[in-house]
C-alpha cells in the first residue's frame, strides 16, 4: 500500500472515488479522526538510526487515529502499526526529510478496545528496523460502543426461504459505526456425507473462527461487519448423490429443482434478509445495498460463481485456492461452449434469468492462490463431469497458477471486469497470507476507491515455486542452495494440505 504521509503533522487520508457513491452513502459515513489526549510516557525510539526515529507515547483516542510525539526520517521508510495481538493497523510509507512533532495517523484499521501497540520503521527496499516504540491506547470513555450478537444459531425457515440454518456473528463496533454490509462465508466440510450434524459443526466452527481454512471471522472483526455462515449440506448419498458438490455451487447443484437443496444460491439471499431483521434487534443496521463475500477453496469456488449468477446482490467478492478455475463472463474459447460453471453459455437455461455481463463487471473481486497449491480439483468426480473437465484443461490448461491464473486474468481484463489476482510465493493451499490484503481490498471496495490501483499495489508473482512444472522444486528458502531445510518445508507444505 503507498499512503505517503505529507510533512505538516496533519493527517493523511487515501483520496475516494465515486463510483459507488450510493454504495457509500449506504454504508454510512465513517467517524471523526481527531485524538482526545497525548499524556503518556512511551520510551522512545528503542531502536533508532542516527537520523531516523518515532517517539510515540501513552495516549488516549477514539481508535481511528494515534500521535506520534516525534518522527524523524532521513531516508523513505515503510511503516507498521500492530497491536499486541498481531493485528496490523496501520502499513504505509513516509516520505524521506519528514523532522515534526506531534504527528497524527488515521489508522488503516480502527481500534475496539485498549490495547499495547508499536510502531515501526523500515528501509523502504527491506531490512531490519530503523526505529521502533511501543504505546498503551486507551480508547476515550466519550465513545459509546455496541456489543454486537456472539456466534448464534438461526434455525431454517422454509416459509422464508430457506431450508437450513446459518450461524451470525455480528463483533463490537463503536456506535457510530453500527452499520454496514453483511459478509457471508460458505460453509465447507471438506467431505461428502450424510450426516447433517458434521456440515453443521463445520459451519458453527466457521462463524467461531476455528475450522481450518476458514477466514471469515478474523475479516467480520477487522471490518467491523456481521458475519453469516450457512449450514449446507454436501451429501454422500441422500437426498442427493456425492457428485452434487454442494459447497462449490457446482454445475449439478445448480441444476436441483426439487427438494430442500433445490437452489440453495437463492435460499442464501434469503438467509441475507432474515440475517439483517434479527441484526436490527441489536441496534445495529445491516445495509441492504448489498452483501460481502469470502471464500477459500470449495468456498471460493462457491462465492466467485456466486457473484455471476446473482451480481446485483453483490459489492465485493474475495476468493482463494480456486484451482486457477474462475467463472469465465464469456461463453465460447477455444471452439468450446462455455457452460456454467466454467462460462456463462446457459446461465438463462440453467436459472430462467439471463448473465448480465454488465453488473457482474461492477462487482469488485480479488481472486488469489499459492504458488505451492497443489490442491486441484479437475481430476476428481465430484467437483467436475468428464465433459466439463475436457473442456476446462482446453480453456485453462493444465497448470494452476502458470496456465490457468494468468488466463483467468486476461479473460476479465479483456472483458473489463474490475479484478485483483494474486499467487502467493512459497505458499500452499491456505488463505493465511492473503488476510491482510482481503481485509484491504473490501476495505477499499466500501470506500469505492480503485480496485485497479489496488491490483497493481499487489505487486503480484505469477511464477510458481516449479516453473517448468515438472514436479521438481528447487531453492524453496531462496538462499541459492537446495537443503534439507527446503525439504522439510515443502514436506510440511505438503502434508498441511
Amino acid at each position: 500500500m503507498s499512503n505517503r504521509n505529507n510533512r505538516s503533522g496533519h493527517s493523511q487520508t487515501p483520496s475516494n472515488l465515486s463510483r459507488r457513491r450510493a454504495l457509500q452513502l449506504a454504508v454510512g459515513a465513517g467517524v471523526g479522526s481527531t485524538v482526545l489526549a497525548g499524556t503518556g510516557t512511551g520510551s522512545g525510539a528503542a531502536a533508532t538510526s542516527d537520523q531516523t526515529a518515532v517517539v510515540f507515547n501513552d495516549q488516549t483516542t477514539p481508535g481511528d487515529t494515534i500521535v506520534l510525539a516525534e518522527l524523524k526520517t532521513a531516508e523513505p521508510v515503510l511503516v507498521t502499526v500492530r497491536t499486541e495481538n498481531d493485528q496490523t493497523v496501520y502499513r504505509g510509507e513516509f516520505e524521506s526529510g519528514i523532522d515534526t512533532t506531534e504527528y497524527t495517523l488515521e489508522l488503516t484499521e480502527i481500534v475496539r478496545q485498549d490495547v499495547q501497540m508499536s510502531i515501526s520503521l523500515y528501509p523502504d527496499g527491506g531490512g531490519n528496523s530503523l526505529a521502533r516504540d511501543t504505546a498503551s491506547i486507551t480508547i476515550d470513555d466519550s465513545v459509546t460502543f455496541t456489543d454486537g450478537l456472539s456466534v448464534t444459531r438461526v434455525d431454517a425457515d422454509p416459509a422464508a426461504g430457506f431450508n437450513y440454518p446459518y450461524f451470525l456473528y455480528v463483533p463490537r463496533v463503536r456506535s457510530q459505526e453500527a452499520s454496514g454490509p453483511i459478509l457471508v462465508e460458505p460453509n465447507n466440510t471438506g467431505t461428502a456425507t450424510d450426516n447433517f450434524d458434521e456440515h453443521l459443526a463445520a459451519a458453527r466452527d466457521t462463524a467461531r473462527g476455528d475450522h481450518n481454512g476458514g477466514s471469515g471471522r478474523e475479516i467480520s472483526g477487522r471490518l467491523g461487519v456481521p458475519l453469516l455462515v450457512p449450514a449446507f449440506p454436501r451429501p454422500e448419498s441422500e437426498p442427493v448423490d456425492w457428485r452434487h458438490y454442494t459447497h462449490q455451487l457446482d454445475t449439478e447443484t445448480m441444476a436441483i429443482d426439487d427438494g430442500d437443496l433445490a437452489r440453495i444460491d437463492k435460499q442464501l439471499i434469503q438467509m441475507v434478509k432474515d440475517a439483517r431483521s434479527v441484526i436490527a434487534d441489536q441496534e445495529y443496521t445491516a445495509s441492504t445495498a448489498g452483501i460481502i463475500l469470502n471464500g477459500f477453496s470449495a468456498s471460493g469456488n462457491f462465492v466467485n460463481r456466486f457473484a455471476a449468477l446473482h451480481p446485483h446482490e453483490v459489492l465485493s467478492v474475495s476468493a482463494g485456492g480456486i484451482n486457477g478455475t474462475a467463472f469465465l463472463p464469456i461463453t465460447e474459447a477455444e471452439g468450446h461452449t462455455l457452460n456454467y460453471q466454467i462460462g456463462a453459455a446457459n446461465i438463462e437455461e440453467l436459472t430462467g434469468e439471463s448473465f448480465d455481463i454488465e453488473a457482474f463487471r461492477d462487482v469488485n473481486q480479488f481472486l488469489y492462490m499459492g504458488a505451492l497449491d497443489f490442491n486441484d480439483t479437475l481430476p476428481y468426480g465430484d467437483a467436475w463431469s468428464d465433459s466439463q473437465r475436457e473442456i476446462a484443461l482446453d480453456v485453462y490448461g493444465p497448470n494452476m497458477q502458470r496456465d490457468r491464473m494468468p488466463y483467468c486474468q486476461s479473460v476479465y481484463e479483456d472483458q473489463n471486469v474490475t479484478a485483483a489476482f494474486k499467487i502467493y510465493e512459497r505458499e500452499g493451499h491456505t488463505p493465511r497470507p492473503a488476510i491482510d490484503d482481503i481485509v484491504e481490498f473490501h476495505q477499499r471496495s466500501l470506500a469505492d476507491e480503485s480496485i485497479e490501483q489496488f491490483n497493481d499495489e499487489l505487486s503480484a508473482s505469477t511464477e510458481a515455486t516449479d516453473p517448468d512444472g515438472d514436479g521438481t522444486f528447487e531453492d524453496i528458502n531462496g538462499d541459492g542452495e537446495f537443503t534439507v531445510t527446503d525439504v522439510q518445508k515443502l514436506f510440511s507444505m505438503l502434508t498441511s494440505q
